[in-house]
C-alpha cells in the first residue's frame, strides 16, 4: 500500500509515492480519505494547499475550502504556487461563501 511505502522509503524518496497516492484517492471516491490524505500530504508541502482548496471545491466541501483560504489569506508568507495575488484568494474566498453561505459554519 501506499502507506507501506511512505513508511519504507526515505523521505528523499517520497516525492515518487505522494503524486500517485494523491491520484488514487481521488480516484478512489471517497473524499474522507483524500481530505486526510491530503492533510498528511500538506505536512511535508505545506506549499502546495492550493491543490487541496481546489480538491475541495471540486467535492464541494465548501467549509473546509473557505478555511483553507482564510488561513492563505491571513499568512503573511504564503506564496500562491499558481500566481494568484492576496486580492484574488480573497475574491475566491468571497465567492465561496457567497455561493454557499449554508455550508460555511
Amino acid at each position: 500500500t501506499f502507506d507501506r511505502a511512505l513508511r519504507a522509503l526515505p523521505i528523499t524518496q517520497h516525492n515518487r509515492v505522494w503524486p500517485l497516492y494523491l491520484r488514487f484517492v481521488q480516484s478512489a471516491r471517497i473524499p474522507e480519505l483524500a481530505v486526510r490524505v491530503y492533510r498528511r500530504f500538506l505536512k511535508i508541502e505545506p506549499d502546495r494547499v492550493e491543490e487541496f482548496v481546489d480538491y475541495l471545491k471540486k467535492i464541494k466541501s465548501w467549509n473546509e475550502a473557505a478555511v483553507q483560504l482564510a488561513e492563505l489569506v491571513n499568512s503573511d508568507t504564503f506564496v500562491s504556487q499558481y500566481g494568484k495575488s492576496k486580492y484574488d484568494l480573497w475574491k475566491e474566498l468571497l465567492t465561496i461563501i457567497t455561493k454557499n453561505p449554508s455550508d460555511i459554519k
